[in-house]
């Protein structure tokens, strides 16, 4: 059942006027009547236009450029509940009902998730499994418990690995059979390492290129604790950390979708730089206004020959880095790399399929809640998001439906 709504906010505050002319497709809004200072009825509408006095659409979806509303009146297209019109009609309460409303209440875009998750479900009921055979058959693989101690009691010796982190036989273990295929169940009490072992687990799938990885956490603290404990480390490249969501504040970088783009092309500029001191160096008069484009066709027609010759032609970028021969070398090598993969996003130049590019295709390590999942499953497989890697970060919610649909995703 559509309806036109029409309000006007000329009383309102400067921030609530923007709030409202805000309103996207897919918005819940309420309609109250009062009586005597009591609620007698309410309806709800999901929010398919809104327009400004001069019928412009001020609605948007993302991707759409904003248009700033003129005056202060505003018609706001409506899809009501059939099911309670129907029940109205057949009640004889439609005039009584929907003649005058006098309040139109807004909620909040970040508890409106109800809808798209339900709509998920179905289609999951709808549709054959996307889940592995492990998951399908109910066995959710091998149970390690992170004691630090034997069942006999006696102690396990600490490991040293390779990278100099500190982990006992059995948290190695876990983290050993985490690296295969299948299913691997990580639980034990707080306290015993469980948050260092997914991330050393991340740290070591994010190495290969070729495998993505999604972690799913069930709340917003944890997934911004173990992001922090991701980058207080510091050994997974931040490029490839994707935050999806709504994120909470904190501090260090940005790891939400916009956070990533600024400091990509903050990158981009930084690494042209250098393209400069490398071209200073050998003295080439290639170009003055540097692509990332252009700065691939440098290094392919004046570089890599330079590289290969057998007098070293670097020294002046050399002195500059500080570095040796072969340092400076593999940091001009590493200069053009990072370039190329940062190729199509200069091409790219819609903001809102940037961030498509980043979901789908550059991101190799990308963190959030179950719930985000559930809501944006059915979007993130019309993307084409692929992955080789799921993490959950709490196992004991492992068979809720939520984490069913994050699992569905692709």
């Amino acid at each position: 059942m559509l309806t036109e709504v029409c309000y006007d906010h000329s009383q309102m505050q400067t921030y609530v006027h923007k709030e409202w002319d805000d309103l996207q497709p897919g918005d819940i809004l309420y309609l109250v009547s009062l009586q005597e200072g009591k609620v007698q009825h309410v309806r709800g509408g999901e929010v398919v236009e809104q327009f400004d006095e001069k019928h412009w659409r001020l609605s948007h979806r993302p991707g759409d450029s904003k248009q700033q509303g003129q005056g202060y009146k505003r018609k706001v297209n409506l899809l009501l509940d059939s099911f309670q019109y129907k029940s109205d009609v057949e009640h004889q309460i439609v005039s009584q009902v929907y003649s005058k409303f006098h309040l139109l209440v807004r909620r909040g875009r970040k508890e409106n998730v109800y809808k798209s998750i339900l709509s998920n479900i179905r289609g999951l009921m709808d549709s054959p499994s996307p889940l592995s055979r492990p998951f399908t058959d109910m066995v959710l693989g091998y149970s390690f418990n992170l004691k630090d101690s034997k069942q006999d009691g006696s102690t396990f010796e600490t490991m040293i690995l390779d990278d100099q982190e500190r982990f006992t036989e059995q948290q190695h273990l876990c983290i050993e059979r985490a690296m295969g295929e299948g299913v691997t169940l990580v639980e034990g009490p707080p306290g015993t390492g469980k948050t260092e072992v997914v991330v050393e687990i991340i740290r070591r799938l994010s190495l290969d290129k070729s495998n993505r990885l999604v972690v799913i956490s069930q709340n917003k603290s944890a997934l911004e604790e173990l992001l922090g404990k991701i980058e207080a480390r510091g050994q997974i490249d931040s490029r490839y950390i994707l935050r999806m969501g709504r994120n909470k504040k904190v501090p260090g970088q940005d790891y939400s979708r916009a956070g990533r783009i600024a400091y990509l092309e903050t990158l981009r500029v930084q690494l042209i730089q250098q393209v400069y001191l490398i071209q200073e160096s050998i003295g080439s008069t290639y170009s003055s206004d540097y692509s990332i484009e252009t700065a691939l066709i440098f290094y392919q027609w004046q570089v890599v020959p330079r590289l290969n010759a057998p007098v070293f032609p670097f020294h002046k970028y050399q002195q500059t880095l500080g570095l040796s021969q072969s340092e400076t070398q593999a940091r001009i090598m590493q200069v053009f790399e990072e370039l190329r993969e940062m190729r199509y996003l200069e091409m790219i130049r819609n903001r809102h399929q940037k961030e498509e590019y980043l979901l789908g295709e550059f991101s190799r390590v990308i963190l959030m809640t179950s719930t985000h999942a559930a809501m944006k499953q059915a979007e993130y497989r019309r993307l084409g998001l692929s992955y080789q890697s799921i993490i959950f970060e709490e196992s004991a919610q492992i068979l809720d439906i939520q984490q069913f649909l994050a699992m569905g995703m692709q």
